[in-house]
């Protein structure tokens, strides 16, 4: 694959001692390993504890809250821009990358290892060019993702280890690109309706759902309509109505019950801490990732 010159440098490594780092997103592939001491990350309304060699994988515009357990600590960030993510990756945005070493480490060890071991590659060639974008750092780059979206991709695998066939992974990115993302007229679909839609059984599609993904269409669709609706509340002015309609609830009071389920709070309550204008805790120490990085000799 060809160098990407034209891009500046759409990679970027630091290191971190975060304090903490309230809800927020990038439009980036974000690596975050810890290096030193304990954090907390949620995302998607689940909570997980880092602690040193972990590591987990940021989706690009996947809302996430990281603090720290223990102080201090030292974090090693790594952006990847959306717009080189989807030079470098065929079909960018029907990926959807589960690869979190807290949770799913001791299931697929090697696998995890392999990952770990192109993160450090990765840093250490960022180390020493001090974050400028070279050939050497772009096959790095390319090695790391070609095998994310090998083994790690969760539309391609669900949560087990094989993947689907070719023509079910092409079916299921189809799905997740019409009802996940946008604002498609298929949004709203039920699971039987996309059956009917792509021409399968119902009972089939269903089945197959809940054994490769471990849970149920609703709650698959949930996950995404939640993601929305915390964006609406962080970033916009609407009404908990409005929003519960445009991200796909049939009635606000709906939007609320699972919002609570995955946040704790109500949505007016998560808005009135980090929505429009809301000063937002972001309080983190950030040092040159050459400074700190322990470089392999």
């Amino acid at each position: 694959m060809a160098y990407i010159e034209s891009l500046g440098k759409p990679v970027r490594s630091v290191i971190r001692n975060i304090e903490r780092h309230a809800y927020h997103w990038d439009e980036a592939i974000t690596i975050i390993k810890v290096l030193k001491g304990i954090i907390r990350i949620k995302i998607r309304g689940k909570e997980y504890r880092l602690v040193k060699e972990d590591f987990v994988i940021i989706n690009i515009g996947e809302v996430h809250h990281i603090e720290a357990v223990s102080k201090p600590n030292l974090v090693s960030v790594t952006s990847m821009d959306a717009s080189y993510c989807q030079q470098v990756i065929h079909d960018c945005d029907v990926i959807l990358i589960q690869c979190n070493s807290a949770k799913y480490r001791d299931q697929f060890p090697s696998k995890y290892e392999k990952v770990n071991m192109y993160i450090d590659e990765l840093l250490y060639h960022m180390a020493r060019s001090n974050n400028d974008i070279n050939k050497e750092i772009h096959v790095c780059i390319i090695r790391l993702l070609e095998y994310l979206v090998d083994y790690f991709d969760f539309i391609s695998m669900g949560i087990h280890p094989k993947k689907f066939s070719e023509r079910i992974i092409k079916r299921n990115r189809m799905i997740y690109r019409d009802v996940f993302l946008g604002d498609s007229p298929q949004k709203k679909l039920s699971l039987k309706e996309i059956a009917q839609h792509f021409d399968v059984s119902y009972m089939h599609l269903r089945k197959d759902v809940i054994e490769r993904y471990g849970c149920g269409y609703k709650a698959l669709k949930f996950n995404a309509m939640m993601e929305s609706a915390v964006k609406l509340l962080m970033t916009t002015d609407y009404t908990i109505t409005h929003i519960g309609y445009v991200t796909g609830f049939s009635d606000p009071k709906y939007l609320i019950k699972y919002f609570k389920e995955y946040y704790q709070c109500t949505p007016s309550a998560f808005r009135r801490t980090y929505g429009k204008g809301k000063n937002r805790c972001i309080h983190y120490e950030e040092y040159p990732l050459h400074a700190h990085y322990i470089k392999k000799e």
